[in-house]
């Protein structure tokens, strides 16, 4: 009879034990989802995320980079919405002549959607051609048609903000939604190509910012914050 007690006791033991793990456990906490800047070349007409980031990719003449502004979520990625069919490299640059030492980058940045922008105007996603010299990162490439914030982290210095969006915060900016999925393309006008032949001019841009180096976007992209984002409370 005790045996059978004891059986009892412990079959009931069991069956709360199983309560309290798969009833009575608090539910599962939304994913948070961090905003940054993502950085993608233009690989067979697609947009292929970078794996070297910006301070480590050396983008070649007749290259097109392309950013984008978000909260992905990596069942539907959001990519750069200014079609690579119509914004190519020869619509951006092919009225750049090529100079000895230097190459050409089409340069796409897309600021994002309204929904990412806590209160800021968005600006319009834009194109330009970067003239540089032959060896700059993806880093010198942006810099030199854009003003550039950048920030060190465990991770290597990150890519902050493009022409001052957002106005502050660095990758850390946790939202429990992540943004839309993309809906298409969006148009664009190419801006007027830019030229900086000072192969200092680039690097003094990283000065400005109290030592930041190279960026490493997004390694959303390459990766690194493949973890952050589907970070759980």
């Amino acid at each position: 009879m005790r045996t059978v007690s004891r059986i009892a006791v412990a079959m009931l033991s069991l069956v709360l034990t199983s309560l309290a793990v798969v009833g009575l456990s608090s539910p599962a906490q939304a994913t948070d989802y961090y905003l940054y800047w993502s950085y993608f070349q233009v690989t067979d007409g697609a947009y292929v995320a970078s794996e070297k980031g910006v301070g480590g990719t050396v983008p070649a003449d007749g290259s097109v980079d392309g950013y984008r502004y978000a909260a992905p979520d990596l069942a539907k990625p959001n990519l750069p919405r200014v079609d690579p069919a119509k914004v190519t490299f020869d619509s951006v640059c092919g009225d750049t002549a090529v100079a000895d030492g230097m190459k050409r980058v089409a340069v796409v940045i897309d600021f994002g959607v309204s929904e990412d922008a806590d209160g800021q105007d968005v600006p319009d996603p834009r194109a330009q051609c970067a003239s540089v010299p032959t060896k700059a990162t993806g880093l010198k490439v942006l810099q030199s048609v854009a003003d550039v914030r950048t920030k060190t982290s465990s991770f290597g210095p990150l890519l902050c903000g493009i022409d001052g969006y957002p106005s502050g915060g660095c990758a850390d900016v946790v939202t429990k939604t992540a943004s839309p999925a993309d809906a298409g393309f969006v148009s664009i006008a190419a801006d007027t190509p830019a030229d900086t032949g000072d192969s200092d001019s680039a690097g003094n841009n990283v000065a400005l910012y109290a030592g930041l180096g190279a960026v490493v976007l997004a390694l959303l992209a390459g990766g690194v914050f493949a973890a952050r984002r589907n970070k759980t409370v």
